[in-house]
């Protein structure tokens, strides 16, 4: 029943993420400062290039202004306008961005780069290298045991609004962590962890042989749809992306 679930699972795990809540992580403040000053670099660059682009400034205090990137897209370039499945509004997320590059000539792809480039690193370090710390120079969040519908957990900022959602850091981000002194950090990734789950439960052969193998199911997967040989090195493979979102887009 859900309420034994709940009982013997969910709530057998607060004590452990109250303790990890308390006990945040130290940051390095000086590599926090130098990435936060890379990143900004990068950020300026780009925008740079977009304003010259669009002839208007595009970034807002914490990013990219939406009516901007939108008037860009839609009215600047006369891209295909792309709307929210839920809202139906008209949108300028990751996916619509994807399905729009595909949509360009060579001559004008670098400027999606750039909108990558000032939206990701924007997010990361509004994220990460701007969050308030705690006066012990910790980083701490708050972890939600029931914070989606499909029973996921989710992090945000700590009580006492320091800290901020520590699902996201990418590689360079967590840099800025120090392991506390007698520990050290252990990276661990279920990869591909749904597709495996699949093909035992299903007891397929052959998607099991791929596993085995050592080859990545998803490149297998899109050269069997596009009838070319599984990429070797990520540059094939991104190649072999590009080319899949240009099949999709005609």
């Amino acid at each position: 029943m859900l309420i034994d679930f709940f009982q013997d699972f969910t709530m057998r795990l607060v004590p452990v993420f109250l303790r990890q809540q308390l006990r945040g992580l130290p940051v390095d403040l000086a590599k926090r400062a130098e990435l936060r000053a890379q990143f900004q670099d990068q950020i300026g660059e780009a925008a740079a290039r977009l304003e010259a682009f669009a002839g208007r400034r595009v970034l807002a205090k914490k990013g990219f202004s939406p009516p901007v990137l939108l008037d860009l897209l839609y009215n600047k370039l006369k891209l295909p306008k792309q709307f929210h499945p839920k809202t139906k509004k008209l949108t300028a997320n990751r996916e619509a961005l994807e399905k729009l590059e595909s949509k360009v000539d060579d001559a004008r792809r670098p400027l999606f780069q750039d909108i990558y480039t000032v939206r990701d690193l924007g997010v990361l370090v509004n994220t990460f290298l701007d969050a308030r710390l705690d006066a012990d120079d910790y980083f701490r969040w708050s972890s939600n045991l029931a914070g989606t519908v499909t029973g996921r957990i989710s992090t945000s900022a700590s009580p006492f609004w320091t800290g901020s959602n520590v699902q996201n850091i990418s590689e360079d981000i967590r840099d800025i962590f120090i392991a506390p002194q007698g520990y050290i950090f252990v990276y661990a990734d279920g990869e591909q962890a749904e597709a495996r789950v699949v093909a035992f439960l299903a007891e397929d052969r052959n998607l099991i042989g791929v596993f085995e193998s050592g080859v990545n199911v998803h490149a297998k997967m899109a050269s069997v749809l596009f009838g070319t040989r599984v990429p070797e090195t990520p540059k094939e493979f991104e190649a072999l992306k590009q080319s899949s979102f240009n099949e999709l887009a005609k």
